[in-house]
């Protein structure tokens, strides 16, 4: 039984079905996730150690080196890099895609502690985490003028209180330092007792220890018995014994230091609104709904408020909820704005009860693809609701086909039972197969790999769970409807379209004879077109994505490396006050600024530095104002380079849109520090005369003039004196040294050891005496010399070479990094010559540009090949489905209209509808071959054939077409926000898809007659071979 025969005979089932379909998919839909972006899995392990005090090379050579020697052999590791600064070691290691990365995380912990016992003393146990990437939900910021000890329980009660809330992955503190308890020693009477560093160290220790206990039997109960020795105030680090005085009593802690509770050095600053502030950044757990989750913070933030002090402000700013709500409201309009044009359309070309009919198509599909989503875990945020509004035409495209059909059989006088089944059975097959080549375009979209191929892939899923319900909805649910529904012939009025369809159609028929009378001369004009049309094509600049207006920016400022915490507030603050002057208070939401921290580097989120900032600053919705964001933003940055005093560099970056890498990013690779500086110098001075390029920024810089100190080892021995003793001891001279860990009330604190409250010099170290085995004291400068130098503040590497990274900004208005990279390209094949062991690799956009486009390639070949399956499957011939994908080249020239409506360089986005517009422009020129086939057995010529099929199939290929573009128009043209991001693709495809469509109904049927021509003169050459040489005289005599 057919499956028609099987609906129509069914009708109260399959409406239950339908029923079913649009119950479940509401009550799913309510239920999805709402997030703005969807959740991508990075694939990365990192390994983290500290190793305080010591320099970046250092910990480059005894940390992060002897830990990547162990990674860089474990099954399934694409790239290991590292990251060695001031005391701290960073190793990463990229997996690549598909590989098990919780295995590869446990393989990697394992191998790194066969050598934990090898790392140098004092580093801490290296920590093996596999990498997630977290996008921050809302920054909440504390500030008020109080107290700093009031303001530091204050802010920490609410940051504890973030953490326990429902949804929340992790809560990341800046501006509030840890707790810690500081040591400060007398060093006249630590001589007095002849005591070092050690021996305070070492006594410390051994009292902060809670020994596990032992298990005793009683007469009537059993019990374990304790020993609890952990340090848990002041007052128990002052009465810790650590030596015996000369009379034998005890030497305790109090009468060698005083001891104070107060916090580690401050290292890094916040500041909201131009007040100094502690700030929270809160991320939420995967799949979680972002709109709840901020609810049950402000919830918890406005109770805070209430309970803290008055002078205390919380400040909720960068709020990803609100750009959910935004952008889903304009994603609804434009949804809505499409399905209304799409009805209109439906109402004007079909009669009333048709066109409901096929607009049931679109919430079927819909809500069917909300089960799948739910039941696949994909979220609905903007991507996702962008691949639905975009399939908005498309879904009603096979529903048309049908009920169009059944109505001309109904026409014609049959009933309107038999009619849906007759009619639903002729187009069923070519139904199915536009529906599949439509899904074979997107397949092989979901396959593209890196961070933007999973960023993009949720469009392609949703747009075939739609199809998919679709194609359910056209086949298994409609021809019910069609039974049932449909009036008789007679019994209902033209629409009111008809009329000038028919006017329309009548131009085309006159215009399609003359094309078949010339159809070698009207091949020949579109091969022109497509000839210009590629012309133009690779002529068009090309950018990954492209930004007409913004909601934030981020300005990164750099300050000389030798500045302090406090030199780059104050650089900040000027930063803020030009952001203040030259944005208009309604424009201007929220400033908020991380001294100390440097996020404007993709690949490294949380640089840090003394001498660094990043300013983040809000705008208000699109729709609360008049003024473009990027041109303020210009006047904010000529203004602050004119007024900020002391800063080296202020570079204001965009940073809205898919997580791209910088426009400009290359890589040099080589052994020595100082060559890769000069090369990187080099570099950022090209790129600065480059026009339309700025900020070039290398990640290689010197820190703080450095004292290093070199130990003699065979002096030292000579006293019996231990290298790790001595660094302790010029440890304890600069910041401090930390010897133990215990709790401050929840709080986790570090005790440090330091000599005095003041700042020590280079002769102070070289004069400062450490105590020897034989109770001598000695001045460092006889066993070590001290020599002040200058480190870089980090060492990068990368493949186990050391890796300098510059990077700059591009201007699309003035040029493209497709081009600035190019040329950057050909420089550095010239200027890496005279550097022979260096070499170069491009990161970044244009690394994942470059990754895409090979994907969207591969996508493309393996589209094209499932698509020729598909029509040579329906048609059972080898040529024909050739002539149908030879409108497939067309798109090319309705993607160029697309880019030049716009005004706009050539996208990510434009490229990949192109790709998914090759399985939409086949499906109306297979209904027209496969009519075209029908009727050419029965009728006395091909021209007859092809002019009948046209007649019939204008109407269907029309509306489909018009549907297509109404339910993208709204699309279309969007330009600000993320809709703006991706609104090329909808152009792309709804420009292509109107260009093909003439393609296909003139284009079309003139290939067709022509494979005829060449199919007649075969035979005719081949019947004069048969005949032989006399037989072709009596045909020519003939």
């Amino acid at each position: 039984m057919h499956i028609a025969n099987f609906s129509v005979r069914n009708s109260f089932f399959v409406n239950l079905l339908m029923g079913a379909i649009i119950l479940i998919g509401l009550l799913f839909s309510f239920s999805l996730p709402l997030e703005l972006f969807p959740s991508v899995k990075l694939e990365m392990v990192t390994v983290t150690t500290s190793f305080p005090g010591s320099s970046a090379e250092d910990v480059e050579n005894l940390v992060s080196v002897p830990i990547e020697q162990q990674i860089k052999n474990v099954s399934g590791v694409k790239i290991v890099k590292s990251v060695s600064s001031e005391g701290f070691s960073r190793v990463t290691a990229e997996v690549y895609p598909g590989e098990d990365t919780r295995r590869i995380a446990w393989e990697i912990d394992s191998k790194i502690n066969l050598i934990a016992d090898d790392l140098p003393e004092d580093t801490e146990k290296p920590v093996t985490k596999e990498q997630k990437a977290s996008f921050p939900l809302v920054s909440v910021s504390v500030s008020g003028d109080m107290p700093r000890d009031i303001l530091y329980s204050s802010a920490r009660r609410l940051r504890d209180e973030l953490a326990l809330l429902d949804g929340i992955d992790n809560v990341t503190s800046v501006g509030l330092p840890d707790p810690a308890i500081w040591v400060y020693l007398d060093y006249p009477k630590m001589v007095q007792f002849g005591l070092g560093i050690k021996e305070i160290s070492d006594a410390i220790n051994a009292r902060n220890l809670d020994i596990p206990g032992a298990n005793f039997t009683g007469n009537s109960a059993d019990f374990l018995l304790r020993t609890e020795g952990k340090i848990r105030s002041v007052e128990d680090l002052l009465n810790i014994p650590v030596a015996r005085s000369v009379e034998g009593k005890h030497v305790l802690l109090r009468d060698v230091a005083t001891v104070t509770l107060g916090e580690q050095r401050e290292d890094l600053r916040s500041r909201i609104n131009g007040r100094p502030a502690i700030t929270f950044w809160v991320e939420k757990q995967k799949d979680v709904d972002i709109l709840d989750t901020v609810d049950r913070i402000r919830e918890l933030t406005e109770k805070y408020e209430n309970q803290f002090p008055e002078d205390l402000e919380i400040t909720l700013a960068f709020d990803r909820s609100h750009w959910v709500k935004s952008r889903l409201r304009t994603m609804l309009k434009s949804g809505a704005l499409g399905f209304v044009l799409v009805v209109i359309l439906l109402t004007l070309f079909l009669d009333r009860k048709a066109a409901f009919i096929a607009a049931l198509g679109i919430p079927v599909s819909f809500l069917g693809a909300a089960i799948l989503m739910k039941m696949t875990g994909t979220t609905l945020n903007v991507l996702s609701m962008f691949g639905l509004i975009m399939m908005l035409g498309m879904v009603v495209d096979d529903a048309i086909i049908v009920v169009e059909n059944v109505q001309r059989y109904i026409s014609r006088g049959m009933e309107p039972l038999r009619a849906a089944v007759v009619g639903t059975k002729e187009v069923a097959w070519p139904v199915v197969a536009t529906v599949l080549t439509n899904i074979a375009a997107f397949t092989p979209l979901l396959l593209a790999t890196g961070l933007i191929g999973q960023f993009l892939s949720v469009i392609p899923k949703v747009a075939i769970f739609a199809l998919c319900f679709s194609l359910f909805e056209a086949l298994v649910i409609m021809p019910s409807h069609c039974a049932d529904w449909l009036p008789a012939n007679g019994t209902t009025r033209s629409p009111r379209g008809n009329a000038p369809l028919l006017r329309v159609r009548g131009l085309y028929l006159r215009g399609l004879l003359f094309a078949l009378r010339n159809r070698y001369a009207v091949i020949g004009c579109f091969t022109a077109i497509f000839a210009v049309s590629v012309f133009m094509f690779v002529r068009i600049p090309n950018v990954m994505f492209y930004l007409h207006d913004i909601e934030e920016i981020m300005v990164r400022v750099e300050n000389p490396p030798s500045s302090s915490l406090e030199h780059t507030t104050a650089s900040v603050a000027q930063v803020e006050e030009a952001v203040r002057h030259s944005i208009p208070a309604h424009v201007l939401k929220n400033t908020l600024s991380m001294v100390g921290l440097d996020m404007s580097d993709p690949d490294n989120m949380f640089s840090t530095g003394d001498h660094v900032a990043s300013v983040l600053v809000e705008y208000e919705d699109y729709s609360a104002r008049k003024e473009n964001a990027v041109e303020l933003s210009e006047i904010a940055e000529s203004r602050a380079r004119e007024t900020v005093t002391g800063a080296k560099q202020i570079d204001f970056l965009m940073t809205v849109g898919p997580p791209t890498g910088k426009p400009v990013d290359v890589k040099i690779s080589g052994d020595d520090i100082s060559v890769l500086m000069e090369i990187a110098s080099r570099i950022r001075e090209y790129l600065s005369n480059q026009p339309g390029v700025s900020a070039a920024t290398s990640n290689l810089v010197y820190g703080k003039p450095e004292a290093r100190v070199e130990i003699d080892e065979r002096k030292a021995g000579v006293f019996g004196i231990d290298k790790w003793n001595v660094s302790r001891e010029i440890k304890a001279l600069g910041d401090g040294l930390t010897v133990a860990k215990t709790r401050v009330g929840e709080e986790e604190a570090e005790i440090n050891l330091r000599y005095g409250r003041g700042e020590s010099s280079v002769f102070s170290v070289k004069s400062h005496q450490v105590p020897t085995p034989l109770g001598r004291r000695i001045p460092i400068g006889t066993v070590a010399e001290i020599t002040e130098s200058k480190t870089p503040l980090e060492i990068r590497r990368e493949k186990l070479r050391r890796t300098v990274t510059v990077t700059a900004e591009v201007d699309n208005q003035t040029t493209t990094s497709r081009e600035v990279n190019a040329n950057l390209s050909r420089h550095l094949d010239g200027l890496l010559e005279n550097y022979p062991g260096y070499s170069f690799r491009f990161a970044g956009e244009e690394e994942q540009y470059t990754q895409a486009i090979s994907d969207i390639k591969k996508a493309s070949l393996l589209a094209l090949l499932l698509i020729y399956l598909i029509l040579a499957s329906i048609l059972r011939s080898t040529f024909q489905p050739l002539i149908i994908m030879s409108v497939l080249p067309f798109c090319i020239t309705g993607v160029i209209i697309a880019i030049l409506l716009r005004g706009e360089p050539m996208t990510l986005p434009a490229i990949i509808g192109m790709v998914a517009l090759l399985g939409i422009v086949v499906n109306d020129s297979l209904l027209l071959m496969n009519f075209i086939n029908r009727r050419a057995k029965k009728m006395p010529s091909k021209v007859v054939a092809i002019v009948f099929s046209a007649r019939y199939r204008f109407r269907p290929i029309v509306l489909t077409t018009l549907t297509t573009f109404s339910g993208l128009f709204s699309l279309m043209f969007a330009y600000k926000g993320q809709a703006g991001i991706l609104a090329p693709m909808a152009a792309s495809l709804g420009f292509g898809l109107v260009f093909s469509t003439f393609v296909i109904l003139y284009l079309v049927p003139c290939l067709y007659l022509v494979l005829d021509d060449i199919g007649k003169r075969l035979r005719y050459f081949t019947h004069l071979r048969t005949l032989g040489p006399g037989g072709r005289d009596s045909l020519q005599v003939s």
